[in-house]
């Protein structure tokens, strides 16, 4: 079981990850047009910002599930 708890850690850790490297782009992307003068962002739509959102969270959440997968006691672990 113990193998199952981590490899779903480690997958979560990484989908994160990936979630977490997507918002730093799109942040990354907006910052860059802002620097040229431009208010809104060229190759940004009104949706990309619901997915900017929806990666933010998703990103943090799937960090926080990989740290409670981690650092999870079993009830029975803290009797000894």
């Amino acid at each position: 079981m113990t193998i199952v708890r981590y490899t779903l850690a480690l997958i979560s850790a990484a989908i994160g990850s990936i979630l977490l490297i997507q918002f730093a782009k799109l942040v990354s992307l907006y910052r860059q047009d802002l620097s040229r003068g431009n208010l809104l962002p060229s190759d940004i739509d009104g949706r990309d910002y619901l997915w900017l959102g929806a990666w933010l969270v998703s990103g943090i959440a799937l960090v926080l599930l990989t740290l409670v997968l981690v650092l999870r006691r079993r009830p029975n672990q803290l009797q000894d």
